[in-house]
């Protein structure tokens, strides 16, 4: 990453502005204990990070809003080369925030991944684009809830 992207900036997307490096280490903080409480969800977390991509997203999209007052898009897409797969992650503003990209054998960015670089990302065909909170309902909605005490 140049210099210019790399330093900190504020990034005005969603309810607060937060600066880059303190929405890294929000994130990191949230993936380490994830980490070690996945097993704990096996229904929604299975075997961390490995297919746990959209609820993860999901519970640290409700953690960055309901905690850090930071509003974040949820992303889901898929590909189909070589074969079909897909992925889900959040965005800031145009920072990518993504906890699960290191499950992928072809994704060479460390777990977690905070940065404004979408290169990898940019091949995933969008499905589905929304805020991140709310995109579960009803039951799977209220694990997420008692999840994030465990983590909070």
């Amino acid at each position: 990453m140049d210099a210019e992207r790399g330093r900190a900036f504020a990034l005005s997307k969603g309810i607060h502005t937060i600066d880059i490096r303190h929405l890294r280490e929000l994130v990191a903080s949230f993936h380490d204990t994830l980490s070690e409480i996945a097993h704990q969800f096996q229904v929604l977390f299975g075997t961390y990070p490995r297919g746990a991509c959209g609820h993860g997203s999901e519970i640290l999209g409700y953690h960055l809003l309901t905690v850090h007052a930071v509003e974040t898009t949820y992303c889901n897409g898929e590909t189909h080369n070589p074969h079909f797969q897909s992925h889900a992650w959040l965005e800031y503003g145009n920072v990518i925030i993504d906890i699960t990209c290191c499950q992928f054998d072809n994704c060479l960015f460390p777990c977690p991944y905070v940065e404004v670089d979408d290169s990898w990302h940019k091949r995933w065909k969008a499905k589905r684009r929304q805020m991140s909170v709310g995109a579960s309902k009803g039951a799977t909605y209220e694990r997420f809830k008692r999840g994030h005490l465990l983590i909070v």
